[in-house]
Protein backbone atom coordinates (compact mmCIF):
# COMPACT_ATOMS: atom_id res chain seq x y z
CA UNK A 1 0.00 0.00 0.00
CA UNK A 2 1.70 3.29 -0.70
CA UNK A 3 2.92 5.51 1.95
CA UNK A 4 0.07 8.12 2.14
CA UNK A 5 -3.15 5.25 2.31
CA UNK A 6 -4.14 3.57 5.43
CA UNK A 7 -7.09 1.50 5.98
CA UNK A 8 -9.82 2.46 9.04
CA UNK A 9 -12.31 0.58 10.72
CA UNK A 10 -15.19 2.82 10.76
CA UNK A 11 -18.16 1.14 12.42
CA UNK A 12 -17.59 -2.47 11.41
CA UNK A 13 -16.68 -1.00 7.15
CA UNK A 14 -13.58 -0.52 6.11
CA UNK A 15 -12.55 2.85 4.63
CA UNK A 16 -9.21 3.79 2.68
CA UNK A 17 -7.97 6.74 3.55
CA UNK A 18 -5.27 8.87 1.18
CA UNK A 19 -3.72 11.67 3.66
CA UNK A 20 -2.14 14.03 1.99
CA UNK A 21 -2.59 16.03 5.39
CA UNK A 22 0.23 19.40 4.82
CA UNK A 23 1.55 18.78 1.79
CA UNK A 24 3.01 22.30 0.17
CA UNK A 25 5.06 21.15 -2.15
CA UNK A 26 3.09 21.11 -5.55
CA UNK A 27 5.10 18.25 -7.17
CA UNK A 28 5.30 16.23 -3.99
CA UNK A 29 1.45 16.53 -3.88
CA UNK A 30 0.97 15.80 -7.15
CA UNK A 31 3.58 12.87 -7.57
CA UNK A 32 1.80 11.16 -4.05
CA UNK A 33 -1.56 11.41 -5.56
CA UNK A 34 -0.02 9.36 -8.94
CA UNK A 35 1.19 6.92 -6.33
CA UNK A 36 -2.10 6.65 -4.54
CA UNK A 37 -3.81 6.20 -7.76
CA UNK A 38 -1.86 3.49 -8.72
CA UNK A 39 -2.14 1.92 -5.71
CA UNK A 40 -5.78 1.95 -5.79
CA UNK A 41 -6.13 0.73 -9.26
CA UNK A 42 -3.56 -2.08 -8.31
CA UNK A 43 -6.35 -3.35 -5.75
CA UNK A 44 -8.49 -4.67 -8.51
CA UNK A 45 -11.59 -4.05 -5.83
CA UNK A 46 -14.76 -2.09 -7.31
CA UNK A 47 -16.56 -1.41 -3.42
CA UNK A 48 -13.45 0.58 -2.36
CA UNK A 49 -15.18 3.61 -0.16
CA UNK A 50 -12.25 6.60 0.08
CA UNK A 51 -11.65 9.72 2.04
CA UNK A 52 -8.98 12.13 1.04
CA UNK A 53 -7.93 14.67 3.37
CA UNK A 54 -6.29 17.21 1.62
CA UNK A 55 -6.20 19.43 4.49
CA UNK A 56 -3.27 22.58 4.56
CA UNK A 57 -2.27 21.03 0.97
CA UNK A 58 -1.18 22.98 -2.15
CA UNK A 59 -4.17 24.44 -4.23
CA UNK A 60 -2.17 25.27 -7.05
CA UNK A 61 -4.37 25.16 -10.35
CA UNK A 62 -2.06 22.19 -11.43
CA UNK A 63 -2.37 19.96 -8.00
CA UNK A 64 -6.45 20.91 -8.51
CA UNK A 65 -6.50 19.40 -12.13
CA UNK A 66 -4.25 16.19 -10.79
CA UNK A 67 -6.64 15.44 -8.23
CA UNK A 68 -9.86 16.20 -10.58
CA UNK A 69 -7.85 13.27 -12.85
CA UNK A 70 -6.76 10.91 -10.25
CA UNK A 71 -10.81 11.16 -9.23
CA UNK A 72 -11.77 10.08 -13.15
CA UNK A 73 -8.96 7.01 -13.00
CA UNK A 74 -10.43 5.76 -9.44
CA UNK A 75 -14.23 6.01 -10.02
CA UNK A 76 -14.40 2.26 -11.12
CA UNK A 77 -13.18 1.10 -8.47
CA UNK A 78 -14.72 3.38 -5.34
CA UNK A 79 -18.34 3.47 -4.78
CA UNK A 80 -17.90 6.44 -2.78
CA UNK A 81 -15.28 9.46 -2.40
CA UNK A 82 -15.62 11.72 0.84
CA UNK A 83 -12.90 14.69 0.96
CA UNK A 84 -12.07 16.66 3.94
CA UNK A 85 -10.08 19.59 4.43
CA UNK A 86 -11.66 21.72 1.32
CA UNK A 87 -11.47 25.53 1.86
CA UNK A 88 -15.07 27.51 0.50
CA UNK A 89 -12.69 28.29 -2.80
CA UNK A 90 -11.69 24.54 -2.96
CA UNK A 91 -15.47 23.12 -2.18
CA UNK A 92 -16.70 25.60 -5.46
CA UNK A 93 -14.32 23.97 -7.25
CA UNK A 94 -15.04 20.85 -6.47
CA UNK A 95 -18.49 20.89 -7.07
CA UNK A 96 -17.78 22.24 -10.92
CA UNK A 97 -15.82 19.36 -10.84
CA UNK A 98 -18.55 17.35 -10.01
CA UNK A 99 -21.00 18.55 -12.31
CA UNK A 100 -18.85 18.32 -15.58
CA UNK A 101 -17.01 15.07 -14.74
CA UNK A 102 -19.84 13.64 -12.65
CA UNK A 103 -17.04 12.18 -10.33
CA UNK A 104 -19.95 11.81 -7.03
CA UNK A 105 -17.06 13.22 -4.82
CA UNK A 106 -18.77 15.16 -1.85
CA UNK A 107 -16.94 17.14 0.81
CA UNK A 108 -17.17 17.47 4.50
CA UNK A 109 -15.98 19.28 7.16
CA UNK A 110 -14.55 16.76 9.51
CA UNK A 111 -13.22 12.98 9.04
CA UNK A 112 -16.37 12.07 10.93
CA UNK A 113 -18.73 13.21 8.90
CA UNK A 114 -16.95 11.93 5.97
CA UNK A 115 -16.77 8.67 7.42
CA UNK A 116 -20.37 8.01 8.36
CA UNK A 117 -21.39 9.60 5.27
CA UNK A 118 -19.25 6.57 3.42
CA UNK A 119 -21.05 4.04 5.48
CA UNK A 120 -24.28 4.71 4.83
Amino acid sequence: MAERTKMRNHKGTLILIADFFGIQNEKELIDDAGVVTATITQMKRTDIRLLVNVTNTNDSKAAQLKFAECAKQLRPYCQKIAVIGITPVKTGIVNIINKFMNLGIKSFPTEQAACDWLIE
